[in-house]
């Protein structure tokens, strides 16, 4: 541990929890416990691994931003009509608006 709180990992002890990660049906969870690091780290890990080898394509990265796009797109719409039957409730006359 360095003296700001932080721990240094040798690559060997990285590349344990990732090469077990990468087999079929592995909790990354119960994988991060039992190697004693926190999981968001090796997801970190295991992400950088998939990345330095290709693995992470442009294709799933460009189906994701159309996702949050479409799911942007239908929440702006929600909200549209949303605000405009509030402003026709209130406008209304027979409301008392």
């Amino acid at each position: 541990m360095l003296r700001n709180g932080r721990r240094r990992y040798d690559p060997a002890s990285k590349q344990r929890p990732v090469e077990a990660y990468l087999q079929p049906g592995v909790s990354l969870a119960g994988l991060a416990l039992q190697h004693g690091v926190n999981a968001n780290l090796l997801r970190k890990w295991v992400a950088k691994r998939q990345h330095q080898n290709g693995m992470a394509s442009r294709r799933r990265g460009r189906r994701l931003r159309q996702t949050l796009f479409r799911f942007a797109r239908r929440r702006r719409r929600q909200l549209d009509l949303l605000a405009q039957s509030r402003f026709a409730r209130r406008s209304d006359p027979v409301q008392g608006g």
